[in-house]
């Protein structure tokens, strides 16, 4: 595959994808400003007491270029988190995956890049206290393969109008059923169509502000510390507000 890096705007690269359409992480943000910002400090900042657990075990919802996956490995390290760190990814593009071997990734992933190549090679990789799984497939099938238990869900797909099934209030309930009590879902979209399809799964949906740019989501099956978004007074002040549901897609 013939990767041609794009420059972000923080001087991290990413890529466009033509089968949907999009770029794999906001140009003007950066692609590991992102990763960062909108999906692996946010849990941290809202459960700061997780730092000191014996492990962490986290969806990453799609691998992609990697980011959100290589970043944790290496921010949570930096913390000084000492437990086990198990994170399973599915992605259904065998052809990107290969091509990660030579993409150039910003050095402040450091020796996490080791991890990234056994990864793609061997699907699974345990040593040094981490575990990471990766599914070349359909995330929905992958879900429905998974253990409960997870603490966090970087809800990271392509965009509502690009793939919506990985955005209905079907695909909630389905992490809804493997989310932690006190789980957490993290996700860039602010789209009040993609909240209340996760409320009406059962989530209490929050406004999460990174002072970087225009914020994004959380969603948590418990309380959080932050302004929670009431769903119900918003479907009765717009009626049009409707839910995204598999039946819409055509899937049985």
């Amino acid at each position: 595959m013939n990767l041609k890096p794009i420059l972000t705007g923080d001087d991290s690269p990413t890529l466009f994808s033509e089968r949907f359409g999009e770029h794999y992480h906001s140009t003007s943000m950066g692609a590991h400003s992102e990763s960062l910002h909108k999906h692996i400090l946010p849990p941290l900042l809202v459960h700061p007491e997780w730092l000191n657990r014996s492990k962490i075990k986290i969806l990453d919802i799609c691998f992609g270029l990697g980011y959100n996956t290589l970043a944790t490995l290496a921010l949570y390290r930096q913390k000084g988190f000492k437990g086990i760190i198990e994170v399973h990814s599915p992605e259904m593009d065998e052809e990107l995956l290969e091509g990660l071997l030579y993409f150039d990734y910003p050095l402040e992933l450091g020796e996490t890049r080791s991890f990234l190549y056994e990864l793609i090679r061997k699907k699974r990789v345990e040593r040094d206290g981490v575990i990471l799984e990766l599914f070349v497939g359909d995330a929905r099938e992958y879900l429905r393969m998974l253990e409960g238990g997870f603490d966090i869900v970087y809800q990271d797909a392509f965009s509502p109008v690009k793939n919506p099934l990985l955005w209905t209030v079907d695909y909630f309930s389905d992490l809804r059923a493997i989310l932690a009590e006190e789980g957490v879902v993290t996700t860039y979209t602010q789209s009040s169509a993609v909240r209340y399809s996760a409320y009406l799964a059962g989530f209490q949906v929050y406004a999460y502000e990174n002072g970087i740019d225009r914020g994004g989501t959380l969603f948590s099956p418990s309380f959080l510390p932050l302004k929670r978004i009431n769903l119900e007074e918003k479907r009765l002040n717009n009626p049009s507000l409707k839910a995204l549901r598999d039946e819409d897609y055509c899937v049985n």
